[in-house]
């Protein structure tokens, strides 16, 4: 079997995690494809997420994003190209869009006004069209309902702290079609 390389923790950013000889749950966790943690960094890194939704609701751009991502892959189920959805989250948080806003404007057009999936090209380029009425719309929902905004907040940070199960598949074995021991001497 080859070797695998090594990665890097998310939390940390030391890339000293040895996929070969260190146990997955054990001593890394792989959150979802490709986003490693050392137990410990990702254990401190959910209870960070805690602390900062419970004070107050000062949340960082990063956990807004790990809930966009966690948001359009889980529940919607489209294919997205991390890096494209990370530089189209910076391009819109320097335009004074909020990483709040960019995750409610998201939810305003997907749940709310049913936007196409198929027309998402794995990323959020939706968001300067919606921006706007999504704020409209979630102020106005918020003052009719008070308290709406908070739940689904809540739900979103619930989302992103939420582990994932693993299902490993047994790998079947290749039966031979042909039993080559059946076939008699060929004598010419």
């Amino acid at each position: 079997m080859a070797k695998l390389p090594l990665v890097t923790c998310r939390a940390c950013g030391r890339k000293d995690i040895d996929r070969n000889t260190q146990t997955e749950g054990v001593d890394y966790i792989m959150r979802s494809k490709n986003w490693y943690y050392h137990k410990e960094c990702y254990e401190n890194w959910v209870e960070a997420i805690k602390d900062a939704n419970l004070a107050n609701n000062t949340n960082t751009a990063e956990m807004w994003l790990d809930a966009i991502w966690e948001y359009l892959t889980k529940e919607l189920k489209i294919i997205i190209d991390y890096r494209k959805l990370q530089n189209q989250f910076k391009n819109f948080t320097k335009k004074k869009q909020t990483p709040k806003g960019i995750y409610f404007a998201l939810r305003y057009y997907y749940d709310v006004k049913k936007g196409d999936k198929s027309k998402a090209e794995g990323g959020i380029g939706i968001v300067p069209f919606v921006y706007s009425q999504a704020a409209e719309y979630w102020t106005t929902l918020e003052y009719n309902k008070k308290g709406i905004v908070a739940a689904i907040e809540s739900q979103a940070m619930q989302l992103a702290q939420r582990s994932t199960l693993k299902i490993k598949r047994e790998k079947k074995k290749k039966e031979n079609k042909w039993d080559l021991s059946l076939i008699g001497d060929t004598n010419d």
